[in-house]
């Protein structure tokens, strides 16, 4: 097997000049340096995700003027996605921004290797108008990505007097906006700490200043649909929470049972709606798969009663929206203690104790596999660049050889690698 040709990263014993990270700018919706907004620390990598304006940006290591900046290399540079752009050091503030589109990313700043890696969607959750002739509502609060950064709201979809909006969101609290910054003019719950069900609607009442109570809605974790209706001349209207048939592409799935007392374990998502979990179980104990933190809408067996799991074997599911009536709430279970590794397809509707073989091989039929801190690849058909990820940053990256290679990895965990262009999310064990 031919070795890959990599390019190895120098690991230094290096003290990051910057001890934290922040970003500001009019992209984050605002300029002052006092609502610079922090960047999450790995050693000397800094990750952050969100929803940014159209608009520039920098990186800066205080909230002060005497701050230290990463700027760009060129004035007012474009930033591309998906590629690492080179980045300098500057004592003072510089020409030299980023500019975005509005929209979601992730970003990923390297001060030792000195680039920005931005990944995301351009003109998803932005500050552009859908409809500039309708009324706009937004959503805000610890239940969204943005938090109560009111400049950042997310602005639902408008269909006649339907917003929506489909997203993944945090178990916490939430209420509507009618434009983005502006606190007056809201849409809140009728009544205090007002927790949210699936397919059940709750009455919205409309916020001039202190005209009515700042009641806030308490959103479950997951991923859903939320629609509201409203009268906007009565300045009346509903909220209703559906999983719109199915969770949705690399949402959350989470294991529950005996072996975890019936708490809610979030599984490891692989991508393309498949995932996987490692623990322990007790013989005999049951267990099924739901989509948030609560019991529906949930995966059960798809079998008159309880089915054991073998190993090597996969097995049909079904997805219930409310629970079932009668004895369809079918679970599964081991016949021996032990610890043991469970597997979702759901594209399929399957689960087993083994990934298909058909996991993680492109058109191409070249095949990606990991085990004992290596990453193999076989039958690749011509010579391709890689680059390898964790799940914070680059480690490495090269040119495979055509025929097959293998790639060192550090620890066992999950990855990600992309192959001209086109990427795969693998388990290295």
């Amino acid at each position: 097997m031919k070795k890959a040709l990599l390019i190895i990263l120098s690991i230094i014993s290096c003290q990051c000049i910057c001890a934290a990270m922040y970003m500001t700018g009019s992209a984050t919706g605002s300029t002052s340096i006092d609502k610079a907004i922090q960047m999450t620390a790995d050693g000397c990598t800094y990750t952050w995700f969100g929803t940014l304006k159209k608009g520039t940006l920098n990186f800066i290591s205080e909230k002060s003027e005497s701050a230290s900046y990463y700027v760009a290399t060129e004035a007012s540079k474009k930033v591309e996605l998906n590629k690492r752009m080179p980045v300098k050091y500057s004592s003072t503030a510089s020409a030299n921004v980023f500019s975005f589109d509005a929209g979601e990313y992730t970003l990923v700043l390297d001060v030792t290797n000195n680039t920005l890696l931005v990944t995301g969607t351009p003109g998803q959750g932005g500050d552009d108008p859908i409809d500039p002739t309708s009324t706009s509502l937004y959503l805000i609060g610890p239940a969204t990505s943005v938090g109560w950064s009111g400049d950042q709201a997310i602005q639902m979809e408008i269909n006649e007097n339907d917003y929506t909006y489909t997203g993944s969101f945090k178990n916490g609290e939430l209420k509507f906006l009618t434009k983005r910054g502006s606190w007056d003019k809201c849409y809140v719950a009728t009544s205090e700490n007002q927790q949210v069900e699936f397919n059940k609607k709750y009455n919205l009442a409309y916020r001039n200043g202190e005209s009515a109570p700042d009641y806030k809605f308490i959103m479950p974790e997951g991923n859903y649909t939320i629609t509201v209706t409203l009268d906007e001349a009565k300045h009346t209207g509903t909220m209703e929470v559906t999983n719109g048939g199915g969770i949705i592409e690399d949402g959350d799935l989470y294991i529950v049972g005996l072996f975890s007392d019936w708490k809610h374990v979030k599984m490891t998502s692989l991508g393309e709606k498949k995932y996987t979990y490692t623990g322990n179980f007790n013989a005999n104990d049951d267990f099924k798969f739901c989509q948030t933190k609560d019991w529906w809408p949930g995966y059960v067996a798809d079998a008159s009663g309880n089915v054991e799991m073998k190993d090597g074997q996969t097995y049909k599911m079904k997805l219930y929206e409310t629970e079932p009536a009668g004895t369809a709430d079918n679970k599964w279970y081991f016949s021996t203690s032990g610890q043991k590794t469970v597997y979702v397809d759901l594209n399929n509707m399957e689960v087993g104790t083994s990934l298909p073989t058909s996991d993680n091989k492109p058109e191409s039929e070249f095949v990606i596999s990991g085990s004992k801190n290596k990453i193999c690849i076989s039958n690749l058909p011509n010579k391709q660049a890689y680059v390898l990820m964790n799940a914070i940053k680059v480690i490495n990256e090269g040119v495979l050889e055509a025929g097959d290679s293998t790639i060192d990895v550090p620890m066992s965990g999950l990855y990600m690698i992309t192959i001209g262009g086109k990427s795969y999310k693998l388990i290295v064990k």
